[in-house]
């Protein structure tokens, strides 16, 4: 599959790589950054999302973190 977007996060949230996410929320106006070894911080104005890497890295996010994000994402762009 190509590159990834907002919908089909929402549409298979438990297949979304921390890598895909990252780029969906910087086209969306999030800067990302990464915080500890733990996870990433990404920032919209004054709304902060901070989300856990898995483990192993390169692995699939919980389906949970992503639809978090999705959430996030929708309601910035409402705003």
């Amino acid at each position: 599959m190509g590159r990834k977007s907002l919908e089909d996060l929402k549409r298979n949230p438990n297949d979304v790589k921390p890598t895909e996410l990252r780029r969906v929320l910087e086209e969306h106006g999030w800067s990302v950054r990464a915080g500890t070894h733990h996870g990433f911080i990404a920032m919209h104005e004054r709304t902060g999302l901070t989300l856990p890497f898995p483990r192993p890295h390169g692995k699939h996010l919980l389906g949970a973190y992503v639809k978090r994000a999705v959430k996030f994402i929708e309601e910035e762009d409402v705003k």
